[in-house]
């Protein structure tokens, strides 16, 4: 058939060239797959009896197909009965069936197998519509039977965003993200040679290789224990380039040759 162009304009004669399914395949493609839209009600469900349960209105995609419940409008979906000291799963689901030339959309009900055990769900038709198939199949709830009674009505579908929802969502993950990261420590480390600067002191200025961002940082000094005999080991003159290290010795016996390696970490 070739590729079909959809948005243009036609001879008023011409036979009509777009169809259910080309609409389909772009409303797929732009919700991603099947679910209720963000609009109205979203098809919320209310048990009405223990034979019924009411669907209101709401916008449902199944295989980019549309359907919907108007405004104010509702389905009531009858269960069949449970029965006494029995379990079943029931599945309000909605249909999508084609002959090729017709197609029906439908809500339903498919039931399930009753069980003195733990009831399952009943299977349903998951056909690829894109890909051809005639059946496609959505849960929207599970209603649990125990006994004569629904015990719960389970949603089953997703909610498809709308496009403010999904800016919204951005902006406040934009902003859990961000505040993440005003947490995560900022630090500089390494490890320098502190040599003879006096008879009282071994210095050495530590350069970061990539700035603090103030000047407000604590550091943390690591060195080997009796490496070297000493009275303080001190840092001095914080700036965002780095900081001083000063070994003190009281009795003011360093020579010339002495020196240490250690360890730094700058930390805020």
């Amino acid at each position: 058939m070739g590729f079909k162009a959809l948005t243009v304009n036609t001879a008023a004669e011409a036979a009509g060239h777009i169809y259910a399914e080309d609409d389909a395949a772009i409303f797929q493609s732009m919700f991603g797959g099947d679910g209720v839209l963000n609009i109205g009600n979203c098809l919320k469900s209310t048990v009405i009896s223990n034979n019924k349960v009411r669907i209101s209105d709401g916008v449902l995609s199944v295989g980019g197909h549309i359907g919907r419940l108007s405004h104010a409008d509702y389905q009531d979906m009858t269960i069949e009965n449970g029965a006494t000291g029995y379990n079943r799963n029931d599945i309000i689901y909605a249909r999508f069936l084609t002959s090729g030339n017709v197609d029906s959309f439908i809500l339903a009900v498919k039931k399930g197998t009753a069980t003195t055990g733990i009831a399952t769900d009943p299977s349903l038709v998951q056909g690829n519509l894109y890909e051809g198939a005639v059946e496609r199949d959505y849960p929207l709830y599970r209603v649990k039977l125990s006994g004569l009674s629904i015990a719960s009505v389970d949603q089953l579908f997703t909610v498809i965003p709308t496009i403010p929802d999904l800016k919204a969502q951005m902006a406040k993950d934009k902003a859990e993200i961000n505040q993440s990261l005003t947490n995560i420590p900022i630090f500089r480390c390494g490890r320098i040679r502190v040599s003879y600067d006096s008879p009282q002191y071994l210095k050495a200025n530590v350069v970061f290789d990539k700035e603090m961002p103030s000047y407000d940082y604590s550091v943390t000094i690591g060195i080997d224990s009796n490496v070297i005999d000493c009275t303080a080991i001190y840092y001095e003159n914080r700036s965002v380039h780095g900081f001083g290290i000063s070994i003190y010795k009281a009795d003011a016996k360093f020579t010339s040759v002495d020196g240490v390696n250690l360890s730094w970490i700058a930390a805020m």
